[in-house]
């Protein structure tokens, strides 16, 4: 009888966990169409919230990751269905780079108006525009994190604020051997 109890009383508190973590973990995405210029061969998906004129925060995966999986995972998409703000959540390609990483350290995707770094800030612009978005925040993580900060250095005008989580601060790297010299030696 005890055992039954126990495994009656997990089986309440797993119900439980997953309600609330379901509830907000798994808010419906939509795909980005018809941003404009997009050099950088990337897609996007968005939370929209029910709020009018909603904050947007740009959340950038790090290498091997999804983009969506990375915001329901950090709790993020929850946080953005609770506090009514949008979620814009651009993602690379494997035919991109190999291991999926934003190419932070390219010049042709670094650089202002080119490549990764065009197609991200013309994301941005169209979302903005589609939920009359006010106050615009970027997040990014790893790979994402120095692409962050690329684009906070490149579009300062166009961000509230921004924070890199583990990523290398720009301008550090102009290719792939100077990007692995600034990862290896911080």
């Amino acid at each position: 009888m005890s055992t039954l109890k126990c495994l009656t009383s997990l089986s309440i508190s797993l119900t439980l966990v997953f309600s609330l973590f379901s509830q907000n973990s798994y808010a419906q995405l939509t795909e980005l169409k018809d941003f404009s210029d997009n050099p950088g061969n990337l897609t996007a998906s968005y939370f929209s919230p029910v709020t009018a004129k909603p904050n947007i925060v740009v959340l950038l995966h790090g290498c091997a990751q999804e983009g969506k999986e990375l915001a329901r995972q950090s709790g993020l998409l929850g946080l953005a269905q609770q506090h009514n703000f949008a979620l814009l959540i651009p993602q690379q390609s494997l035919e991109n780079n190999i291991k999926g990483c934003f190419n932070w350290y390219s010049a042709s995707d670094y650089a202002t108006e080119t490549g990764e770094n065009l197609s991200i800030k013309n994301m941005i612009l169209a979302l903005k525009k589609q939920l009359v978005g006010q106050n615009i925040y970027i997040l990014g993580l790893s790979a994402g994190g120095a692409m962050a900060s690329s684009l906070l250095v490149n579009y300062p005008e166009l961000f509230t604020a921004g924070a890199i989580v583990a990523g290398i601060p720009f301008p550090c790297a102009d290719g792939l051997i100077t990007a692995i010299s600034c990862m290896k030696n911080g």
